[in-house]
């Protein structure tokens, strides 16, 4: 099959050194596939069928929690990096006939946010 991966692996390890807060990592690695590639872009004149290179996106989520006893309610602050080593496809096409179903890889490149999380019990 295109565009599966040979290999696929994920990990996520939660850690929270006190109950306030919490520290959560993640990774996926996705091996080499066979992607098709079109002609006509700049630079592709033929078919062909490209191997691609393997990723391992890795992201990382720190947040710290208030509880509101008064309320019966916790808030939580939090921030993360996603894909923090920006393993992404760098050879997109471009120009007007591009393959624009020429793309593989992490889904999006790296990406830092932040939050507010407000929950009752």
């Amino acid at each position: 099959y295109l565009r599966t991966p040979d290999q696929y692996g994920f990990l996520m390890v939660d850690f929270m050194p006190f109950d306030a807060l919490s520290i959560t990592y993640s990774g996926v690695y996705t091996g080499s596939m066979d992607v098709p590639h079109f002609a006509g872009a700049p630079g592709t004149t033929v078919d062909e069928l490209v191997k691609s290179s393997e990723f391992y996106d890795q992201s990382i989520k720190v947040g710290y929690s208030i509880n509101i006893p008064a309320i019966k309610s916790k808030l939580q602050f939090f921030t993360g990096v996603k894909n923090i080593f920006n393993a992404y496809q760098n050879d997109f096409d471009i120009g007007k006939n591009r393959d624009s179903n020429y793309v593989y890889g992490p889904a999006r490149p790296r990406t830092i946010y932040f939050g507010l999380k407000f929950e009752t019990f």
